[in-house]
C-alpha cells in the first residue's frame, strides 16, 4: 500500500515525488480500465484534492472512479 507520505521524515521533494507517483499510478490504472487519458487525469486531480496528500493509491483510485462519467450502454 503506497502513500504519499511513506517516508518517516519528509526530506526536500520526497513528499511531492510520492504524490506525483500516486497520481501517475492512479491515472494509469483508470486508463487501463478503459477511461480516456484526459478523463482519467481530471478525475485523479479532483480525487487528490478531495482525499489529501496522505491518501493511499487505493483511496485515490476509488475516489477518482466516483468522479468519472458513468458509461453509456
Amino acid at each position: 500500500m503506497r502513500r504519499c507520505s511513506d517516508h518517516p521524515v519528509p526530506v526536500g521533494g520526497a513528499v511531492r515525488l510520492d504524490a506525483a507517483v500516486v497520481r501517475v499510478q492512479a491515472r494509469d490504472a483508470l486508463v487501463g480500465l478503459g477511461w480516456k487519458a484526459a478523463i482519467a487525469r481530471a478525475a485523479v486531480d479532483e480525487a487528490c484534492a478531495h482525499v489529501g496528500a496522505t491518501a493511499t493509491i487505493e483511496d485515490v483510485i476509488r475516489e477518482a472512479l466516483r468522479r468519472c462519467p458513468r458509461p453509456v450502454g
